[in-house]
């Protein structure tokens, strides 16, 4: 009994091809669009890295903190330091102070404004509102002041370093780094006019 090997035939040989053509294509654009993605992240990363490095995020962020900070320091002030005089002298305290426009279940009087939301009355808070004021106020004339004094710091000159020194003979103004004054001819590094002056008092003695 002789083996007999299956035979292709012709359309399923070219199916096979094309297949193998289509998943090949189908991988290389697959390798394309993660290579593309890849180039993409690299690319924000660097750009967030360079954001980064300029230095105005920190300096933002410094600013917001110390800005929530200073607001609660604010708020402080005015509620527990000047809000108490002033519902000292009115007997009430200033901040729940309102004005009922229509009154709610129980009726009013409303002592707090939680208390006449509570009834479903609807009220103005004035008092509330004129406290914010004054938080504003505050706030505004703090950061006035610390604004005028960083500009007058800004504006402050630098000191200005010196290009020239005075002659110690003749006292007109040469180089700073000058060894010898130009008009008196007065040597002024010390190491070379010792120097100087040694050679100048040897004396040469010439035997008869």
């Amino acid at each position: 009994m002789s083996d007999t090997q299956p035979l292709t035939s012709p359309s399923e040989s070219s199916v096979n091809r094309s297949s193998a053509v289509d998943l090949r294509a189908a991988q290389e654009r697959a390798a394309q669009i993660a290579q593309a993605g890849a180039d993409k992240a690299r690319g924000f990363f660097a750009d967030f890295k360079a954001f980064i490095n300029r230095g105005n995020v920190i300096d933002l962020a410094v600013g917001v903190i110390i800005g929530a900070s200073f607001g609660a320091v604010t708020n402080s002030a005015v509620q527990d330091i000047l809000m108490p005089f002033i519902g000292l002298a009115t007997g009430t305290q200033f901040e729940e102070s309102l004005v009922v426009i229509k009154k709610g279940d129980p009726p009013p009087p409303y002592t707090t404004r939680q208390q006449a939301k509570d009834a479903g009355a609807i009220t103005v808070n004035y008092g509330n509102f004129i406290q914010q004021i004054i938080n504003f106020i505050l706030i505004a004339l703090v950061l006035f002041f610390v604004i005028k004094a960083y500009a007058a710091f800004k504006r402050r000159p630098k000191a200005i370093e010196p290009t020239e020194k005075q002659c110690d003979y003749c006292a007109k103004d040469v180089g700073l780094k000058a060894l010898r004054c130009p008009f008196c001819t007065t040597w002024l590094d010390k190491d070379v006019k010792k120097e100087e002056e040694s050679n100048q008092g040897t004396k040469v003695v010439v035997r008869p």
